[in-house]
């Protein structure tokens, strides 16, 4: 699907944390792409979000995304 998207001109590309730095390489996205790096963490599990925050920006993507279930405002 990703490669249909760069065929068709996308402007972003959004690949998955735990996949990010393989996909990015097996689709040779060219230089006018730009990769979105994302975890999606959507149970009760906890994540401390300062390591998430590193290994997103580690990727090296133009723009990072972490979703996760919020148990009260604090966590926003």
């Amino acid at each position: 699907m990703l490669r249909s998207a760069i065929a068709a001109g996308a402007s972003y590309v959004d690949i998955e944390l735990h996949e990010f730095h393989a996909m990015a390489s097996a689709l040779r996205i060219p230089s006018g792409v730009r990769t979105i790096a994302s975890l999606h963490v959507l149970s009760d599990e906890s994540t401390p979000p300062g390591r998430v925050y590193r290994r997103l920006r580690s990727t090296g993507a133009s723009v990072i995304k972490y979703a996760f279930t919020a148990r009260d405002a604090s966590d926003i």
